[in-house]
């Protein structure tokens, strides 16, 4: 792509990460977005800067770069009606302070978030995108886990949330509100048993997802519930996914994930080496990244070598 459009910068990224996904110095892939950002011109250059920087900086363990990032969309957001722009720093926001420990902060950003959400316009579309792109289940779910809301009233907003959108989808469409009703949000083996619960009215699952975030936490709930080889097939598909981009959270928390399948099947080599990804990638978060803090411990009480 930058050989075809020497001028322009949509290759530029791309070959970022996959500079970051094969290894290559980090240095090489900064000046691949120092390059992409230099041949820019439209009026979202500091919007994509920003989504740039954040995901840059969740890749190589960087709390103050993150923070920075998200501050920086947040600025761009400002003025803008559109729903997306305010969703992005906010789903940000939600994943780091979750990751951190800080689940109070992570409903307040996704609290402020939904106080403002009807007055941006709304996404009219009725395709996968469209339903991925809704995160009403998603900040529900950030202010259930610090008490915001009760069980009984996030599960309220969720089927509201789904019978407007059956409403609206095609049988094929309404398939991937199990993904982002039920599977993003589970946490526990109970949150999954009730996704498996309500598995069959969606089945069969997507083979196609429209983000590596959807397929890690089709995975997680397949390792939550006991279904280890289908946990193993999609988080492998996620922990070692080329666009480590597209959602860095999910990308290094699929390893942490696959390494708890593998662990329970036997497989204790191959958890070690995800266990390890995790650490390689969010050791510089310290106390900061509760997935790190597990997949150290698992390292020790594994006997992994290294480790």
């Amino acid at each position: 792509m930058v050989s075809i459009d020497l001028d322009g910068y949509d290759g530029y990224q791309k070959l970022a990460n996959a500079a970051f996904v094969l290894g290559k110095p980090v240095d090489t892939v900064r000046e691949a977005l120092a390059q992409e950002w230099s041949r820019m011109h439209d009026e979202d250059k500091d919007w994509i800067i920003g989504t740039d920087k954040a995901s840059l900086a969740v890749l190589t363990g960087d709390p103050a770069g993150i923070r920075s990032a998200i501050d920086q969309m947040q600025k761009f957001a400002g003025p803008r009606g559109e729903t997306l722009y305010h969703m992005i720093p906010a789903w940000n926001g939600v994943l780091w302070e979750t990751e951190a420990g800080h689940l109070d902060r992570a409903a307040a950003v996704a609290g402020a978030y939904l106080r403002r959400l009807d007055a941006w316009s709304a996404d009219e579309g009725l395709d996968l995108f469209s339903i991925a792109y809704n995160m009403r289940p998603f900040m529900n779910k950030a202010l259930l886990r610090a008490g915001k809301l009760s069980s009984a009233e996030y599960a309220a907003k969720r089927q509201e949330w789904i019978d407007g959108w059956k409403r609206r989808l095609s049988p094929t469409m309404a398939r991937y509100l199990w993904i982002y009703g039920y599977a993003i949000e589970a946490d526990t083996p109970e949150d999954a048993a009730e996704a498996l619960d309500a598995l069959p009215a969606y089945t069969p699952v997507p083979e196609f997802v429209p983000s590596l975030h959807a397929s890690a936490d089709i995975g997680h709930v397949f390792l939550l519930g006991g279904r280890l080889d289908d946990a193993v097939r999609w988080l492998r598909l996620s922990a070692h996914d080329c666009d480590a981009w597209e959602n860095p959270f999910a990308w290094v928390k699929a390893s942490l994930w696959l390494g708890q399948a593998l662990e329970q099947k036997g497989d204790a080599a191959g958890a070690c080496a995800a266990y390890g990804d995790v650490v390689k990638r969010w050791a510089s978060f310290g106390n900061q990244s509760t997935s790190a803090a597990l997949a150290r411990k698992r390292i020790g009480g594994l006997g992994c070598g290294g480790g």
